[in-house]
């Protein structure tokens, strides 16, 4: 077979390679008259906006008042008799923040929230925390929430306090192992050793946080930080 054989059609193929070859060329000429159309429609929408913004900003600086300098918006306010839109300036007004004093111990989301950097899940988070330990006794134990960083904690640290009056103490004379450990300070071997020491005693109780032997699972910073949360009732 000659090369010349794979180049010979018959008459019906010849028919259908032109068809197939015109159906080609028209969807690549539809392409591209579409991509034409398209992007001058974009250019008569996006061409007035950008006069509106450059003629603002000309407007804005060469304005001595330093009102007028301040961060605005644009907006389209309507469209008028010929179909064209009508832009408007307004100033960009940012989110203010109420500067109160929140107590940490009594404050509920809402509260929390209006605080600045403190959002729904911060302020659910603070909440949860509170109620494990019994209450906060300084501001700086809002480090130990979850994804609260020292960024945030500057940001609200001169908008809260505390009312350490307000702590839920345990009664640690009648509580067991189980129910001591259960507070997100104190580890199963620490309430071990705050158990062992009561029941060294000769009253089976404890009259102050002395009494607790400091040990390798109980340390001076343990104690005191664990006082906060007991009582020798």
């Amino acid at each position: 077979m000659e090369w010349k054989d794979y180049f010979f059609f018959t008459k019906q193929e010849r028919r259908g390679v032109l068809a197939l070859l015109s159906i080609i060329l028209i969807l690549v000429c539809i392409k591209l008259c579409s991509s034409y159309v398209l992007a001058q429609y974009q250019n008569d929408n996006i061409e007035p906006e950008l006069n509106a913004i450059q003629q603002f900003d000309s407007v804005r600086y060469a304005n001595e008042d330093s009102t007028a300098k301040k961060d605005h918006i644009i907006t389209v306010e309507k469209t008028n008799n010929n179909n064209q839109k009508v832009y408007n300036y307004k100033p960009y007004k940012k989110k203010s923040y109420v500067h109160l004093s929140i107590e940490l111990n009594s404050a509920d989301t809402t509260e929390l929230k209006s605080l600045r950097g403190i959002g729904s899940g911060f302020a659910r988070r603070i909440v949860k925390f509170r109620d494990k330990l019994g209450g906060f006794y300084c501001k700086e134990q809002l480090l130990e929430v979850y994804g609260l960083d020292e960024n945030i904690f500057n940001l609200i640290k001169d908008g809260v306090l505390v009312d350490v009056s307000t702590i839920k103490k345990m009664k640690v004379n009648e509580l067991s192992i189980k129910e001591l450990k259960n507070h997100p300070y104190i580890s199963y071997y620490q309430a071990l050793a705050i158990v062992n020491a009561r029941d060294a005693n000769t009253d089976k109780r404890l009259n102050s946080a002395d009494e607790i032997a400091i040990s390798d699972d109980i340390t001076a910073d343990d104690i005191e930080r664990i006082t906060h949360y007991i009582s020798f009732e």
